[in-house]
Parts: C-alpha cells; structure tokens; sequence
C-alpha cells in the first residue's frame, strides 16, 4: 500500500520519523510550503521520495498549486494538518478518492494567537469541521486530541493515539553513562531549563515572574531559544535568569544534561517534543496542562496550570534543594521515555498504516 504524507513544511522532527518510516512503509512526502522564514532549521537531504511546493501567502493563510501531481498511484494520504494551510489541505482532500487519514495535534485551547486571526476564527472553525468529516482515521497527537475528536462527534474506534518521538542527539558525556548519575553530587542553585522558540504563547513572561520569587542562590533559570518575543524577556528578567539564544545540535543537548530540571509553561503546544528531549536525559518535567505532553509526566514530574502562578511556584519550591527528589523523577523520566523513540513510533504508525487497507 502506497502512502501520500502530506506536511506544511519541512521540520527536523519530523525528517528523522519518516526515515525510519520508509523502512516499513511506501511512503512519499509532500511539503506544501518552505521551512517559514521565522525558524532557523537548515533543512536536510531527504532519502525518502518527498514532493516541494511553493506556497503563497493571502492574510494568514497559504496556498499551494496541487497541479501536475497525480494522486492516484497513492492509496491512501495521511494529512498532517495546519491551519494556515487548511484551504489547501480541504482541496486535496476534495481531489483525492481513496482513504484519507488525518493525523492531528489540535486540542479545545488551540487557535491562532496572531491578533489578523480573529476575523477568520469562525471561518476556520467551519472548514476545520469539513475536513474533519472527510478522514476515515484520525491519528491523534495525545489525549488532548482525542477529548477534541470525540467532542466533534468522531468515533472512539476511529482514533488512534500516535506516540510522539523526536531526534535524540547523545553527546559524548552520556555515552554509556546513565545522565541522573552524572548530575547527582551536583551542588549550587537548581538549574531550571526552558527550551523552545520565544513566542507569546510560550508563556515564558508568567515563567519569569514566578522564578523571580526565588532567589539566584537557590534557583537559575536558563532559557535556549530565539523568537519575537525575546528582547520583551530581557527587560523583565532578574538576575537569576540567563538567556542562552538559539542552539541546535549538540549545544542544544548540552543544555539538557547541565540542567536540573525541564520547564513548559506553554498555554497551548499540540505536544511539545522538548520534554522528550529532557525526558531522554533524566530531567524531571514540570509541564502545562496544556500540552500533549503531559501525558508523559506521571511520577517524573508535576502537571501545572499555565495561568496559575502558585502552582508553578509550588512545583519549583518542591524540587528546589531536594536533590533526591529530582533524581528519582529523572530515574523515572528515562524509563518513561523508552516507549517513545523514533524506532518505537515508525513501527506504530506502519502497523497502523496496514490496519487501515
């Protein structure tokens, strides 16, 4: 059975899944768009057949021509949808007439945060719920998804949680070594990480605000990433606040392992593959109920309101200065993980693949 994957654009963690995919599956993808001009991904060499389309850009949305490309020789197309791409999604769900699986992050919080949005709400709602009623199988992100799915009146039996997975890159110092072990003598602060692209609904400014009722002798908050809204956070950062900027391969990962625990305070992420990441290297997680990925936190960590200040802060006082603590949620951390690896994914998604003939 042959399988169209179609995507907004490229993203690295996505390419190293469908790698492995194409171990299990014939598959082929199609990027609707370029990598946005606001990420900073180098895209890489793909080995699996993949189709790139120009898209063009009216108000928020953008548009892909679909012409000279022959969708029968596929039998069945995977949607990977994106609201900015939702008009030309819906057209390729029109044209193509085998089975059409809809594989979605989308939850009850998530819309748009750009203010140009707010007009087109009830218009994307309305084309979002034809799109729905097109897909025979849904692929859902995380329970979040499926609360969503079923609220929309989409059968149980037809959701199918995938697990989420992300690129692990293992720098020299944790190979062959356990990452809990290597940071259990550690004295000093307690390093809090957050990693991600700076943007609004990031919710790093309530971050902020909470460490900063900690002092730098107990807490350092140590913030990677790039985006709108940093030069914000710098005009409202304490002294126990250190920004690291973009870092991608192994410096990204470095910051994993000298770090003491993960933070994400996001008010909406459809997973947020950051918190595998800093799963992989033992940290404990406190995360945002309003991320997929909370449904990997259990005894590793804490699930926080985004919008509370108290339970963020509580979460941090518990960690802080209790070392033990932090290394039996890191303990519990890796063993979670292990069923959410690129490998683990492929498989889980070929399997589903086939049960869908």
């Amino acid at each position: 059975m042959k399988t169209l994957i179609v995507q907004n654009y490229w993203t690295p963690y996505r390419h190293e899944l469908f790698t492995e995919l194409m171990k299990y599956s014939d598959i082929e993808i199609l990027y609707l768009g370029n990598v946005g001009s606001d990420r900073l991904w180098m895209k890489e060499e793909c080995i699996f057949p993949s189709i790139q389309l120009e898209a063009k850009k009216w108000g928020p949305f953008l548009f892909s021509s679909l012409q000279g490309i022959d969708f029968s020789k596929f039998d069945q197309i995977v949607l990977l949808e994106h609201l900015e791409n939702i008009f030309t999604i819906l057209k390729l769900a029109g044209i193509f007439k085998g089975r059409f699986i809809l594989w979605t992050g989308m939850t009850k919080d998530a819309h748009p945060e750009k203010p140009y949005y707010d007009f087109f709400t009830n218009i994307i709602k309305f084309w979002y719920r034809k799109l729905l009623y097109k897909a025979n199988i849904f692929f859902a992100y995380s329970e979040l998804t499926r609360e969503m799915l079923l609220d929309q009146g989409v059968p149980d039996e037809n959701i199918k949680i995938i697990h989420q997975a992300s690129r692990i890159i293992e720098i020299p110092e944790i190979l062959n070594s356990n990452p809990v072990e290597l940071r259990k003598e550690r004295k000093g602060p307690l390093r809090l990480l957050s990693l991600g692209y700076l943007r609004k609904e990031k919710n790093n400014d309530f971050l902020i605000k909470v460490c900063s009722r900690f002092s730098k002798d107990v807490l350092e908050l140590l913030i990677v990433g790039d985006g709108p809204e940093k030069a914000k956070l710098k005009t409202i950062a304490g002294s126990n606040v250190k920004f690291k900027g973009y870092l991608a391969g192994e410096e990204k990962f470095k910051e994993y392992l000298y770090a003491d625990v993960f933070v994400l305070p996001t008010i909406r992420d459809p997973w947020a593959l950051v918190v595998n990441e800093a799963m992989y290297y033992g940290l404990p997680i406190i995360c945002s109920n309003r991320a997929g990925a909370r449904d990997v936190v259990k005894d590793n960590g804490y699930v926080i309101d985004p919008f509370n200040e108290d339970d963020l802060y509580q979460a941090i006082k518990t960690l802080v200065g209790n070392r033990a603590l932090c290394n039996k949620m890191g303990r519990s951390s890796l063993k979670i993980i292990k069923n959410y690896s690129i490998p683990f994914a492929a498989k889980q998604i070929s399997e589903l693949l086939e049960e869908n003939e």
